[in-house]
C-alpha cells in the first residue's frame, strides 16, 4: 500500500509492504522516496530509504526473519531527445547475512 504526492517538480512517496509466508510468518517494511523532475524531457533524480523485516524459508534451516535496510540514489538525465544517461547507487543490508553495494551507469535510447 502506498501514497504519493506531486508538488510542482517534486514527488514524495511512502510505501508499506506487508508479506506473509505460506504457513503464517509475516513481515513489514517501509520505503520513503523523493524525486525531482527537471528539464524539458523530464530528467529526474531521486533518493529512497527502506527499512523493515523479511521472512524467508531457507530449506533445512527453516523460517528466518532478518532486519533489512537500504538506501538508493537514482536518476535519468536526458542529453538529447532520443538519448539519456541513467545512474544508480544502492546499498542493501540483509541482517547479518550480507551487505550488497551496487553502482551503475547506463546509456539509453528512445526508439
Amino acid at each position: 500500500m502506498g501514497v504519493e504526492r506531486y508538488i510542482a517538480r517534486y514527488r514524495a512517496a511512502y510505501t508499506l509492504y506487508r508479506a506473509r509466508l505460506h504457513g503464517g510468518e509475516t513481515s513489514t517494511s517501509h520505503r520513503v522516496q523523493g524525486d525531482l523532475y527537471y528539464g524539458l524531457l523530464s530528467s529526474s533524480a531521486g533518493v529512497s530509504v527502506s527499512m523493515g523485516q523479511e521472512v524467508e524459508n531457507v530449506g533445512l534451516v527453516g523460517v528466518i526473519r532478518t532486519d533489512v535496510r537500504a538506501a538508493a540514489v537514482v536518476g535519468r538525465h536526458w542529453i538529447h531527445p532520443k538519448w539519456f544517461v541513467t545512474y544508480e547507487a544502492v546499498i542493501h543490508e540483509q541482517g547479518d547475512f550480507y551487505t550488497r553495494r551496487r553502482t551503475s551507469v547506463g546509456l539509453g535510447h528512445r526508439f
